[in-house]
């Protein structure tokens, strides 16, 4: 007989018992939990109900001290709220319908809101709230804020509120006031009895008050500030005559008002009026010059009419410079106003531009014009004509010619002054070229640049450093630092060994051109302080850096997602941005000692849904040219299935990667990839490599190119893909389906679908002939179809209609102004002609793109209706059964 020890028991029972915990926990603890596990990892379906969750995330501004953040939510239902968050905490201040936000010393805030202006100590929580104020600006130096709150009809009272929002001056029967650029002063007008008056508050010195002018007939408007607060104009109405005639200017430093009356000058043009329609009041920077508009005082274009008749009849000139629509989009020369000067300490006046060089720009330093007459080459059959540039010297009216024939196409690389006014920039036989004012020489500063030379479209300019000792270039990828005489070029960043895209991050409204009336100037750059840099990887990253003067750069931050709109607080210490991907909703990020710590999460309750991905797809065409594409995998992907796909066109897309999209039938196009990945399609955006003369064929390459790439990875049904486009992707669209059926479905919208017909029509917004469009726009031709009759023809999906097997839904708008809705028309009569199945859905009062949210989910409904039918199998809806009988 065998006998147990009580250690073998022990072993015995503590084995027994393992076994039955493993047990428990591999088979019998599953079944119990499971329903609670499946709560854990299934995520919600997102369905039409759930769209109006989601709102968009607008990041505004962020305290200079970095402590607190402002921003918007925006939602379809127009409940829009502006939040205040403390960027360490999580205090939070909300403000339903509030708007034009702004942070002010001292942890205070104020903003626009229903209930009135808002004062918000963001410390103490207090808040106050002041109603009826029409207009406000804050003085920081003085911590002041300057309200103007309505009394009686078009009158007001002018409140200074202290750092407590105490009332530390009230002005009544105030009609008007202006903030100076430097915050130091507050130009307003008054009126008493029938008289006006115009003051100048110095808010750097307790408020004192200098009269400019005292109780007068006259009406003040326009009142413009010198950009340095050195003086200041404004226009004067006198009640006795019908229009303006007196133009004022104000020397701040000498207290010295100067006065233009345009009835009594000698030299002004008796039949011409002040005039700020066209050409708002400047001030040069050295004081001696105030630019103004000038137009005729009556005159309204009138046809010529034979004698004896009432007709109303249109002439079209076929020797026109410009074709008649495009004529009556503008007064004509004649009557258009012009560009002058005024020097008021001779008190003369220079007409600048004229009914023979209408164009006008400034030079940086207000000592020059740049001349030109857009129709000068009319009529041509460009986007844009080339001119003839005229340097105009202000201080002898002499002109001088600068540039012959100049092409103009695209308009931001019209010749453009530096900021000090020392040179012209422009682009030139695949170059940047600099005109040297002081020596009269042309010089070319980009032929020895590799990454620069003879490259076809320009990728821009940065801006000029200092006193005009630099022009700051990009290309494809870098920043370069060049001498303006060429002698020397450097490289500022090294983003082409990386494959990123180096620019100079622009905040709020900042841009690398200025507004010069009828052209720009480049803007300045301090580069002695470092500059921010945005950064756009090849591979989808995006981010900041930050550049020294020694021509290296710092990562800020950079990642494999969208980030956007940061701002340097604390002195640069700390960082604010909004961060987001295609599966992330945008969230409001602070960063600080190089860790980041999330603010805000706009629509937190994503993550309880089910959500599409999205990753870059790389590809080769037959040429073996390489591209990339955006492939958006569906809602609850599994890799075990197969799945329809809709391949979406439109040029190239994958810089959308990482950008998030709030679900929604309200959009333009019909198109929303939240939408149908959420539906459980896959759905591609190949990036197109076109080629002038054969866009048709280049979109078949490198569609097929991608489409078979995603074919090849077994992720989709072969026979369960569809395709679509809108505008230009609607003419790709039209076109790939006349030389495939790989397509199951098809849906196009405002298409261009005979390229011979549609040369011949007019953009009846601009009045411009469609044909210029051929040359430097999409449909990139080059040469009219008289020249080469049978690439129009190559190009054309009504010529091949004949050979379409994909059913179609096409859309357009019968206001479409930019590609002409017949164009639609015609591909359904052909279709219709040829017995392919089709239809077309054409929108009342609508332009190129949807307007009417009813239309717009009117349309969204019916593509995703289409596509679940012919690519999902589903029942279809009764307007297609119709379609399809």
């Amino acid at each position: 007989m065998n006998y147990i020890t009580k250690k073998q028991a022990n072993f015995s029972i503590s084995l027994s018992l393992i076994l039955a915990l493993i047990c428990f926990f591999i088979f019998i603890l599953p079944l119990v939990t499971c329903p609670l596990w499946g709560q854990v990892v299934q995520k919600k379906q997102l369905t039409q109900a759930d769209y109006k969750l989601f709102g968009e995330l607008q990041l505004n501004q962020a305290a200079p001290n970095g402590r607190w953040v402002s921003f918007n939510m925006i939602y379809p239902s127009g409940e829009d709220t502006l939040f205040v968050k403390n960027t360490s905490n999580k205090k939070i201040y909300s403000f339903p319908g509030a708007s034009n936000g702004q942070f002010l010393a001292g942890d205070r805030f104020v903003c626009e809101s229903p209930k009135g202006l808002l004062l918000l100590n963001l410390n103490t929580q207090k808040q106050q709230y002041i109603p009826s104020v029409a207009q406000y600006a804050y003085a920081p130096d003085s911590d002041q804020l300057i309200l103007m709150i309505k009394s009686t009809g078009s009158q007001a009272d002018l409140l200074l509120l202290d750092a407590k929002g105490k009332t530390t001056e009230q002005i009544k029967g105030v009609m008007s006031f202006s903030m100076s650029p430097d915050g130091h002063k507050v130009l307003y007008s008054t009126t008493e009895d029938g008289y006006n008056s115009l003051a100048l508050l110095e808010l750097a010195k307790q408020n004192t008050r200098r009269w400019i002018i005292r109780k007068s007939r006259l009406a003040f408007t326009t009142p413009t500030w010198q950009k340095k607060t050195k003086a200041l104009a404004f226009f004067a109405t006198d009640p006795h005559l019908s229009c303006k005639s007196l133009l004022f200017y104000y020397r701040l430093d000498k207290h010295l008002l100067y006065e233009m009356n345009s009835e009594k000058m000698s030299g002004f043009p008796a039949d011409k009026t002040l005039r700020s329609d066209q050409y708002p009041i400047s001030i040069s920077e050295d004081l001696s010059k105030v630019f103004f508009g000038i137009g005729p005082k009556t005159g309204v274009r009138q046809d010529p009419v034979l004698p004896d008749t009432d007709s109303s009849v249109e002439l079209w000139n076929a020797n026109a410079k410009w074709i008649y629509p495009m004529e009556r989009k503008r007064p004509p020369l004649e009557q258009q106003s012009t560009l002058a000067v005024w020097f008021p300490l001779t008190d003369q006046l220079l007409e600048l531009s004229s009914s023979e060089l209408p164009q006008v720009m400034l030079g940086g330093n207000q000592q020059y014009a740049i001349l030109s007459n857009a129709q000068c080459y009319e009529p041509q059959f460009d986007l844009e004509g080339p001119r003839d540039f005229y340097i105009m010297d202000l201080n002898t009216a002499k002109k001088e010619l600068l540039l012959e024939k100049q092409p103009t196409v695209p308009s931001q690389v019209l010749p453009t002054p530096s900021p000090s006014g020392h040179y012209i920039t422009y682009f030139r036989d695949n170059n940047w070229w600099i005109y040297d004012l002081r020596c009269k020489a042309h010089i070319n500063i980009s032929a020895k640049l590799p990454s620069m030379a003879s490259i076809a479209e320009p990728y821009g300019v940065a801006g000029w450093s200092l006193q005009d000792k630099e022009i700051i270039l990009y290309d494809q990828y870098d920043l370069w630092r060049i001498a303006p005489d060429g002698s020397k070029a450097t490289r500022m960043t090294h983003g082409r060994e990386q494959k990123i895209q180096f620019r100079i991050n622009r905040s709020g409204f900042e841009q690398d051109l200025l507004a010069n009336y009828n052209g720009w100037t480049h803007t300045l750059i301090e580069m002695e302080k470092g500059l921010l840099l945005q950064a756009k990887g090849d591979d989808g990253k995006t981010g900041y850096f930050r550049w020294k003067d020694t021509d290296w750069v710092i990562p800020i931050v950079y990642r494999d997602s969208y980030l956007t709109k940061l701002q340097a607080t604390d002195h640069g210490k700390s960082f604010i941005y909004q961060d987001q991907k295609f599966n992330e909703s945008p969230r409001v990020v602070s960063l600080e000692n190089k860790k980041a710590r999330t603010v805000f999460q706009s629509n937190p309750h994503q993550s309880k849904y089910g959500w599409g991905t999205s990753e870059l797809l790389f590809y080769y065409n037959e040429k073996g040219e390489k591209s990339k594409s955006l492939l958006y995998y569906p809602a609850h992907y599994n890799p075990e299935k197969k799945y329809p796909m809709i391949v979406h066109i439109y040029e190239e897309q994958a810089s959308q990667l990482h950008k998030f999209i709030n679900p929604s039938m309200m959009a333009e196009d019909g198109y929303n990839p939240t939408v149908l990945t959420s539906q459980g399609y896959f759905v591609l955006c190949p990036d197109i490599i076109r080629k002038d003369q054969h866009e048709g064929q280049s979109a078949l390459d490198f569609t097929m190119a991608a489409t078979k790439e995603v074919i090849s990875r077994n992720l989709v049904y072969t026979d369960k893909i569809g395709l679509m486009g809108h505008s230009f992707g609607g003419y790709q669209t039209t076109y790939i389906i006349t030389q495939t059926g790989l397509f199951a479905a098809a849906v196009a919208g405002s298409a261009v679908t005979d390229l011979t017909s549609y040369y011949f029509t007019v953009n009846w917004k601009t009045g411009r002939p469609t044909m210029n469009y051929f040359q430097k726009g999409q449909l990139r031709m080059m040469q009219s179809p008289y020249e080469i009759p049978e690439l129009y023809k190559d190009n054309s999906p009504l010529v091949y209609a004949d050979r379409i097997t994909t059913p179609l839904l096409s859309f357009t708008g019968k206001e479409d102004n930019h590609v002409d809705w017949h164009q639609s028309v015609e591909l359904y009569l052909a279709m219709r002609r040829l017995g392919k199945k089709h239809v077309m859905l054409l929108y009342p009062k609508e332009p190129h793109s949807l307007l009417n949210p009813s239309n717009q989910k009117d349309l969204s409904l019916r593509i995703q209706q289409w596509f679940g039918y012919y690519l999902k199998g589903q029942t279809p809806a009764p307007w297609i059964t119709e379609a399809i009988k």
